[in-house]
């Protein structure tokens, strides 16, 4: 009831949406996901760009 409040649902959508049966090879799937190769490289980069835009250190207060 708390968590369907904290929400801002009803018990039975909590329920209805959330606590379904998947199977294994579901579950396996859907935690099997991961970024497309190279993904950490590019954030890094436009992450390091964006701070050299706006006139930030490196390392100075955000962790690139």
């Amino acid at each position: 009831m708390e968590l369907a409040a904290e929400m801002g649902n009803s018990p039975s959508e909590i329920i209805d949406s959330y606590k379904r049966n998947v199977s294994d090879k579901e579950a396996e799937s859907w935690f099997a996901v991961m970024p497309p190769e190279g993904y950490t490289e590019t954030i890094k980069a436009a992450l390091s760009c964006h701070v050299s835009l706006q006139g930030i250190e490196p390392n100075k207060g955000i962790d690139v």
